[in-house]
């Protein structure tokens, strides 16, 4: 049962946020509210996070946008840890910061505020039944793969392609056994997903549609302050 597993979220803060002009990217506010909050939101509204794990090199800054959560969810324990020096890093770090107790961890860019509970809950209950999950959406772009030192353009059916998100959902075990074989090959991803397939792990895929959008650039910014004018329209 789903309900007797121990889950903790892993919410990765630490950027330096050197795209959006320096600029603490989840403390940016859309609509009067910060991407952090926002992601916070979410997460205690799920109907299965025990643990919320703040990855940041500003705990004293995220701890006090975080207390009214931690006070209206006192069930939901909040912990706090240093990021890393690379991304991997920091998921590592935030995993390695969980609960003892911890059957299922789960991975998610704090850059990405659009993240819905029910989708939150999709996953989760995707990696109990196959041990990993990942957010994404179908490509509508056309894709070109370029290799200019061979002088090679290949275009990819896009039927078949889809473009990852966060949140990532692993049973620990599988996380902790993909990150090992990843610092004994020494290799490094930009995601938890293609780690774990690299260990032999399979992952499934679940459609959090085209908003759950990542914050990267001031443009994105803009993007998603039209999105919640919209959505305050009722338009979307």
């Amino acid at each position: 049962m789903i309900k007797n597993m121990y889950v903790s979220a892993v919410i990765l803060g630490a950027g330096s946020g050197t795209r959006m002009g320096k600029v603490l990217k989840p403390f940016i506010k859309l609509g009067g509210v910060t991407l952090f909050e926002m992601v916070l939101d979410s997460f205690c509204s799920s109907s299965y996070i025990d643990e919320i794990v703040v990855v940041s090199n500003f705990e004293d800054k995220f701890r006090e946008k975080a207390k009214p959560f931690s006070e209206k969810y006192p069930k939901i324990k909040f912990t706090y840890t240093k990021g890393g020096k690379s991304r991997a890093d920091s998921s590592f770090e935030g995993v390695k910061a969980t609960s003892r107790k911890t059957d299922i961890v789960a991975v998610h860019d704090c850059a990405r505020p659009f993240i819905t509970a029910e989708n939150i809950n999709k996953l989760i209950e995707e990696c109990f039944v196959t041990g990993a999950s990942c957010a994404c959406t179908p490509t509508t772009d056309t894709i070109k793969y370029c290799n200019k030192d061979v002088n090679m353009v290949y275009t990819p059916e896009r039927k078949y392609l889809l473009s990852v998100q966060t949140p990532q959902v692993f049973l620990k075990k599988v996380y902790i056994a993909s990150y090992g074989v990843t610092v004994k090959d020494k290799v490094e991803f930009t995601d938890e997903s293609s780690m774990v397939e690299r260990a032999g792990f399979k992952v499934s895929y679940i459609d959090c549609g085209p908003q759950n959008i990542k914050l990267t650039t001031e443009y994105d910014v803009t993007m998603a302050r039209a999105m919640i004018s919209l959505k305050k329209q009722g338009k979307i």
